[in-house]
């Protein structure tokens, strides 16, 4: 047992080892809650500098290093904003943020992910979590940990809430209802095919064929932290980099607004060659999402229609899409995500009302022949 002297309610020792390098003689302190850990911590301490697997403790505050990893962690623009405010809102300031690398305990690591849980939405509280678990991988593979504390953490349920979206009636009368808006595009494409603010956003000319009636998402509208716009590479993954085709009535309403977009820039002498599909009057790219908002919830009180929010969208145009028969693949690879499985939990409650439907088909079909057969006979 370890000779220990109580301090500040814990109780701590000194650990006298050699240098194997050098042959002197060095000390380590060690404290613990008890003096039953206490041993514990000596004897663990011993080993791991017997056996070369000691590590000496990093005192670099967490939410420091995790900020410094960030700065050269790279990806896709919106990623690293994603990451930036991450950072910025939960890690860094959190009492997590403030300990030194060193003392990170898979119980400390709890602890912040079971308090980001009141506040954020559990796909985002896991994000974050996620953001975490990456850089303490990182600290690891440096030599600045012996050991990632992300292990075995119990990360919170994703909702299984349904999404918000309009039925066929609701579209229809949505659809008849934006024919003298001046976006009257940007709506339709949005409610039919389901594409992201940010892709309509980004959109151009070159990536929308006509004819063959596709529309190939290759870049995003994003705004980055210090509030400037940038056009970066599509999206959140691989997926959403694709070509994805229209139905007749969006490759009519883009036919029209391509003609108004070439009368506006005949009539002006200053046109920016952005080739924007959706521009802001002089072909430059939109960036005024507040403008769109704004004549988004004109058009829906005029309307009358149940308050979806404009992401509400493309849950209606998957939505849709799924209740006309289309595969389960065919609306994930649609809406560019990166596996089935995230369409497939996002709608699931419209694939159980199917599945419902699906069986009184099947019983209609078979009571109808029966009934035709006791008749013949």
């Amino acid at each position: 047992m370890a000779t220990a002297e109580k301090r500040s309610g814990n109780y701590s020792t000194r650990v006298s080892l050699t240098n194997p390098d050098t042959g002197t003689r060095i000390q380590k302190r060690v404290t613990a809650r008890t003096k039953r850990d206490l041993d514990a911590a000596v004897a663990q301490l011993k080993t791991a500098w017997n056996t070369g697997t000691y590590f000496e403790p990093n005192n670099t505050p967490l939410g420091e290093y995790v900020s410094e990893w960030a700065t050269h962690a790279g990806g896709k623009p919106i990623t690293q904003l994603n990451r930036n405010v991450a950072i910025r809102l939960h890690i860094a300031p959190s009492a997590l943020g403030k300990m030194p690398l060193g003392r990170v305990r898979p119980l400390h690591v709890q602890q912040f992910v079971n308090a980001l849980t009141p506040n954020l939405a559990p796909s985002s509280a896991r994000q974050v979590y996620s953001i975490l678990r990456y850089s303490l991988n990182r600290a690891v593979a440096l030599g600045m940990m012996a050991s990632s504390p992300c292990i075995n953490i119990e990360l919170p349920r994703l909702s299984s809430a349904r999404v918000k979206a309009w039925d066929d009636e609701q579209t229809r009368r949505f659809i008849h209802g934006v024919d003298d808006e001046p976006f009257r595009a940007f709506w339709i494409v949005a409610v039919t095919v389901g594409l992201r603010r940010g892709e309509l956003h980004g959109l151009r000319w070159r990536d929308v064929d006509l004819e063959r009636g596709t529309v190939t998402i290759r870049r995003t509208l994003t705004r980055l932290t210090d509030g400037t716009w940038i056009i970066g590479d599509s999206g959140k993954s691989d997926a959403a980099h694709r070509t994805v085709r229209l139905p007749r009535i969006a490759i009519d309403a883009l036919i029209a607004h391509r003609s108004g977009q070439v009368a506006r820039r005949n009539e002006l002498h200053v046109w920016s060659f952005d080739d924007a599909v959706f521009d802001r009057g002089d072909g430059a790219h939109l960036t005024d999402a507040t403008r769109l908002q704004r004549q988004y919830r004109r058009i829906v009180d005029r309307l009358d229609l149940p308050d979806i929010t404009v992401h509400g969208l493309r849950h209606t145009a998957a939505t849709n899409a799924l209740r006309v028969g289309v595969p389960v693949h065919a609306v994930a690879r649609m809406l560019g995500h990166a596996d089935a499985s995230v369409t497939l939990r996002t709608y699931s409650h419209v694939l159980v009302d199917l599945e419902s439907e699906s069986v009184d088909r099947i019983d209609a079909l078979f009571v109808t022949k029966l009934a035709v057969v006791v008749t013949n006979s």
